[in-house]
């Protein structure tokens, strides 16, 4: 049977988490008929998605009637890579109705101290990654990045970085290891005057890359707009595939952001864009470790003019 919604049932409200899960489940779907036992899970998933983000793959399948292998393709039909993958999806629409202090509130019962909660958080969040992190689309999205959408294979693309207040720190470390590596990258921020001279000396087919989670600034979906319609390849990475920059996007990775407190995790995100600069320092070769030469030898250079001036 095709899993369809009543005419009340589409009168979706954006404040309420049941409704955004379920818009979700119908984008997704669109007019693909669904066998009873799947329709079964997408109907459970739209009604318990909070019970749904902490159950195991069996205790789920369990209170909804159906095999764990079910839950799995439905899941699959969703575009997730697994249980795992779908938990964090609904995990984030979740987290995207709440301000700070309900972040807090919601992590205020924990077991142990805050040191431990947090250390044990981004321990989960590190697991979650690597189960979740398909390898193929991950080299895919490198070269993407690194080439966008120039018609010459041996091009490489201007990047420009775009990220709002603490989102910016593993921008950085792409944009000066990037660099190293021979490639031009520009942090740029979130908004105003350089996002909009940053744009400006980029050329078709080069590359906006957002990293965003929980909210998004209005900012970035203006960025995202005029980028596409400016010929540019716009890549997201982001906590959720429901991110309202999902329109514009050519490319997204999607990994686990939440923290243990009032604001995200880093930790996943640091850890992706060490693994997309290790996937780039392979696919550029040679290329990039002449360029990394060529900064030491800078590098060097620089240390003995500095140490002859010294008394």
């Amino acid at each position: 049977m095709q899993y369809e919604s009543s005419d009340e049932d589409r009168e979706f409200q954006s404040a309420d988490p049941v409704s955004r899960v379920e818009e979700w489940i119908l984008s997704k779907l669109g007019h693909r008929r669904l066998g009873k036992q799947s329709s079964r899970v997408v109907r459970a998933l739209a009604g318990s998605p909070q019970y749904a983000t902490s159950a195991t793959v069996a205790d789920f399948a369990r209170r909804v009637g159906v095999d764990p292998a079910t839950v799995m393709r439905s899941a699959k039909l969703l575009g997730c890579n697994g249980w795992t993958d779908l938990q964090q999806e609904l995990r984030a629409m979740f987290l995207a109705d709440l301000d700070a202090n309900d972040l807090l509130e919601i992590h205020s019962n924990h077991e142990g101290s805050v040191i431990d909660a947090a250390l044990l958080s981004d321990v989960v969040t590190m697991n979650n990654l690597r189960n979740s992190l398909d390898p193929e689309m991950c080299r895919n999205f490198a070269h993407n990045l690194i080439h966008g959408t120039h018609e010459h294979p041996e091009a490489l693309a201007k990047i420009l970085l775009y990220g709002s207040g603490s989102y910016l720190g593993p921008l950085t470390q792409f944009a000066h290891v990037g660099a190293r590596l021979g490639l031009t990258t520009i942090p740029v921020g979130w908004g105003g005057r350089a996002a909009h001279t940053a744009m400006s000396s980029a050329d078709i087919g080069d590359v906006i890359l957002i990293m965003n989670f929980w909210r998004t600034p209005a900012e970035f979906e203006a960025i995202a707009r005029v980028a596409k319609d400016r010929g540019l390849r716009v890549m997201l990475i982001s906590d959720t595939r429901f991110s309202h920059l999902t329109p514009y996007i050519d490319d997204m990775l999607v990994i686990p952001a939440e923290g243990s407190s009032h604001f995200p995790s880093l930790v996943a995100a640091s850890a992706l864009i060490h693994v997309l600069l290790a996937v780039i320092t392979e696919e550029l070769d040679g290329l990039g470790v002449d360029s990394i030469r060529a900064h030491d030898e800078i590098y060097f250079a620089l240390e003995d003019a500095r140490a002859k001036k010294s008394p």
